[in-house]
């Protein structure tokens, strides 16, 4: 076996609700990473709450490290305000830099 290329590895997602692809995409990340945060991020409307999908996460991927938040900061792309209050919410949810983020998009 490899070692793995990087320290901490990341994952973010609303994961509303789970399923196989990300699934793939954390195990995608653990095998690559020493560690890996997944960040659940739900909006306080949807109706599925962001700690059940947090405890579903963690109950498929136990060796991730499976943390959630609500984040109703504006979905707005061309607003830097809006930006940064999502990545505060992001950082808050870090318990040490990462060096990786595993993402679907291109």
């Amino acid at each position: 076996m490899t070692r793995p290329r990087f320290r901490h590895g990341l994952v973010i997602g609303k994961f509303y609700p789970p399923h196989a692809g990300h699934l793939a995409l954390v195990r995608h990340a653990l095998a690559r990473c020493e560690r890996v945060t997944v960040q659940v991020l739900a909006s306080s409307v949807e109706s599925l709450p962001a700690a059940t999908r947090a405890a579903w996460l963690a109950e498929e991927l136990p060796t991730a490290r499976v943390v959630h938040a609500v984040d109703d900061a504006p979905v707005d792309y061309a607003d830097p305000a809006a930006w940064d209050a999502h990545v505060a919410v992001m950082e808050s949810l870090l318990d040490e830099p990462v060096d990786a983020v595993a993402t679907s998009d291109a």
